[in-house]
């Protein structure tokens, strides 16, 4: 018996066995054997690294913005009933047009337009009042060939604030002119008592009624000619460009372009690792 068969023979193992695993390699490899397995699977590596680039740059152009995408703002002044006093409430303004007109706007320009999606408008529509003042902005986003859309759709949207505004002060003037009126009459029945008045004391009494319905005279008059009548002070004037919510072209092709060649390499290193198995198990087989 040979020094091999005894060692085998003292460790339980088999012979046979312990010659099955002789010929296989050292796990090591160096970088030299790197480089020919990537020279060797070069057309694994351009291949797969060529579809993804591929598909990158396909991405990257169903991705590109369709022109250029500016934001349009009109500004409407509220009515005042005096200085920095709106005459209508401004929550209620904006809740009326964010729940009556703008909706009302949109349904039927999707019917027009056969737009089934909202999504698929040209346009947005928004609309707020800026802290601590009277105004009101109307701002929307469209493409710079899509504006006289955003002209249509403000024009609607102040037309309907501007009525709005203009029923208020219709009503607040009647409102006026009737107290004035009824000030006036009641200023001429006490003047008239004070002149046919027979002693100090029904005179005194007439004179303080007429201070006091002429100051009151004054005050109603006073309102009247403070009231100010809403006005347009910007109309749809484009403003900033606005940058759209879509990943850069360049960066998703340089992604592209990393992400290819990693998936190249390791396309090459598995063909190779699937080759040497393969290549294996033919041996083992013969």
């Amino acid at each position: 018996m040979t020094t091999s068969q005894e060692s085998s023979n003292q460790s339980g193992v088999p012979a046979t066995r312990d010659a099955q695993f002789q010929h296989y390699p050292d796990d090591e490899i160096s970088l030299i054997d790197l480089a020919k397995i990537l020279i060797k699977r070069r057309w694994w590596v351009l291949g797969t690294g060529s579809i993804i680039l591929l598909l990158a740059f396909t991405f990257a152009l169903l991705n590109r913005s369709e022109g250029k995408m500016y934001e349009y703002t009109s500004i409407y002044q509220q009515a005042e009933k005096s200085p920095g006093s709106t005459l209508v409430s401004t929550s209620s303004l904006l809740q009326q047009v964010k729940t009556l007109h703008w909706p009302n706007y949109r349904r039927q320009y999707m019917q027009e337009q056969q737009i089934e999606n909202p999504d698929e408008l040209p346009f947005d529509f928004e609309i707020d009042t800026p802290a601590n003042t009277t105004l009101v902005t109307l701002t929307s986003e469209a493409l710079e060939e899509d504006k006289p859309e955003v002209d249509v759709l403000h024009e609607a949207m102040v037309k309907n604030i501007n009525d709005h505004q203009q029923t208020a002060i219709k009503r607040e003037t009647e409102k006026l002119e009737k107290q004035i009126e009824r000030t006036q009459g009641l200023l001429a029945q006490v003047q008239e008592a004070a002149a046919q008045a027979e002693d100090a004391a029904q005179a005194l009494t007439a004179t303080e009624q007429i201070t006091s319905y002429t100051e009151r005279l004054f005050t109603l008059q006073d309102k009247l000619e403070d009231i100010t009548p809403g006005n347009i002070v910007q109309y749809t004037e484009q403003g900033k460009r606005v940058q759209p919510d879509k990943v850069s072209g360049k960066l998703i092709v340089a992604l592209g372009i990393v992400l290819g060649g990693i998936l190249g390499i390791m396309a090459a290193f598995f063909v190779e690792f699937a080759a040497r198995v393969r290549q294996s198990l033919k041996e083992e087989e013969s």
